[in-house]
């Protein structure tokens, strides 16, 4: 009734169907924790919350002039409108910093199936999204609740869509909102698509294609406008570190260090080699194919943020390694059948293996608890010093009262060596440290400690008194008036 090369499609096709379905389950896992915890996952929650709602109290009209320094500092001006919409559709700022972001994670996998679709053929793109489902680097940016980078990824690949589709009209604000919602995405959207165009025009020597980087240059002008309520702090401050080729370790973002990276994407970063190698020996240097050299470079030569760029990176490892299933499946389906099932289960492996490991938010329901009582402990216009990456960003989004952090916020004063001799010393040396570096009206009121920030010698320092304790958590009042009295 079927030939032979129908029963081989339909034998393919529901295998591939089949994997789909089990790397779907294993993307859907994560949903689970939402259901079992109040408390989101990741690093920036607390951050999200708090631009969030000083926005949301500003509605309907927002003054940008008079937004505190923390969200005029990190969240670009498209983010507070892109959130403000979806509130007032009915979403609330817990549900977005929970399901939310497993939701932006399902639409980026619905743009890389439609971007591999377009590339290539719809099993290849199929692959993408199985490849993606199973991804720790995506699991991880997940994980870490990086909304701006996860939201920049979607437009992006949009972006990259219309304008090889030369839908300029759809593009035009695409590429507005990448670079008003995140400025690497935008870098790493830029450099691709100038790459991409310079190494066009040195192939084929054709000028007639440039209207698209008319369209970038216009897009990147009316999105510089968008930015000039406060220019200073969200541009001019970050030239610095875009100048320098290599930056200092905790310049670099918080993700993963170049060895994890390839410890955890190995196997998918060994199926996109197989592509890439394919495409140079071809010299086809097509949009993907510059997108992953792209990351090669930004990753190799510890460009800006590079370890943000993993996650942008990744995107081009999981088309190219989906490309290159694809190409094997046309030269020997048999074999590529035994290759993507020994791939899969590999790569499901070391997901369900790293899953494990990192299964837990940063901060647990009691401590969260105890940071959303803060607000009626503390004053609200105090200063709460907070030495932990744990529970900074928590505290800053919780609590009304301003957050003095290392290397966050613009209270902070010290460099790290100031914070290093800080984490050592004794409580003692610590009430001479902020009696030495702030004024009496300056200096942070309340400083918040857990269990493993040496509490044994609290007593030691004489401006410390505990003012709350819940669980492994304090908060101490600092009295420098006190110290001084002690001299």
């Amino acid at each position: 009734m079927f030939s032979e090369n129908t029963k081989k499609y339909f034998s393919w096709n529901t295998l591939l169907y089949f994997l789909l379905f089990c790397a779907s389950l294993l993307w859907l896992y994560r949903i689970y924790w939402f259901l079992e915890s109040q408390v989101p996952l990741g690093y920036d929650p607390g951050l999200y919350r708090m631009m969030f709602s000083e926005y949301i109290a500003n509605l309907p009209h927002v003054d940008f002039q008079n937004l505190g320094f923390r969200n005029k500092s990190a969240y670009p001006p498209f983010l507070w409108l892109f959130w403000n919409i979806l509130h007032i559709i009915w979403f609330s700022v817990d549900f977005l910093l929970s399901y939310g972001i497993w939701f932006f994670s399902l639409i980026t996998s619905i743009y890389l199936y439609l971007f591999a679709k377009q590339a290539y053929w719809k099993n290849v793109a199929i692959i993408a999204m199985i490849i993606f489902f199973i991804s720790i680097v995506q699991y991880h940016s997940f994980w870490l609740n990086y909304y701006k980078q996860i939201i920049g990824i979607i437009f992006m690949l949009s972006a990259f869509y219309t304008l090889e589709n030369k839908k300029y009209l759809i593009s035009f604000p695409l590429i507005i909102s990448i670079f008003t919602i995140h400025r690497p995405t935008w870098v790493y959207f830029l450099a691709t698509y100038l790459l991409y165009k310079l190494i066009s025009f040195i192939i084929s020597k054709d000028k007639r294609n440039m209207f698209d980087l008319v369209v970038i240059f216009s897009s990147g002008i009316i999105a510089l406008f968008m930015y000039l309520p406060f220019l200073h702090t969200l541009l001019l401050e970050h030239i610095k570190p875009l100048t320098q080729t290599i930056l200092w370790e905790w310049a670099s973002g918080t993700f993963f260090s170049k060895e994890n990276f390839w410890n955890y994407n190995m196997v998918i970063i060994i199926a996109s080699l197989f592509w890439f190698y394919l495409k140079l020996k071809r010299r086809e240097f097509d949009l993907l194919t510059i997108g992953y050299i792209t990351g090669m470079i930004w990753v190799w030569f510890r460009l800006f943020f590079f370890s943000r760029m993993f996650i942008f990176f990744d995107i081009f490892i999981i088309l190219m390694a989906a490309f290159a299933f694809g190409s094997l499946y046309k030269k020997n389906i048999k074999i590529f059948t035994g290759c993507f099932i020994i791939f899969f289960l590999l790569q499901s492996s070391l997901y369900l293996t790293y899953i494990h490991v990192k299964w837990e938010a940063l901060v647990s329901e009691k401590e969260l608890d105890f940071i959303k009582e803060l607000p009626t402990i503390v004053e609200k216009d105090a200063i709460i010093m907070v030495w932990s990456s744990h529970y900074s960003p928590w505290i800053a989004g919780y609590v009304t009262a301003e957050t003095l952090a290392p290397w966050l916020f613009h209270l902070n004063v010290w460099n790290k060596k100031d914070w290093e001799i800080w984490w050592k010393s004794d409580w003692s040396v610590k009430c001479r440290m902020l009696q030495a570096s702030f004024s009496q009206d300056t200096h942070p009121d309340y400083l918040w400690i857990w269990e493993r920030q040496h509490q044994e010698n609290i007593s030691n320092g004489s401006c410390f008194e505990p003012v709350a304790e819940k669980e492994n958590s304090k908060l101490l009042k600092i009295n420098l008036n006190h110290e001084t009295s002690t001299q």
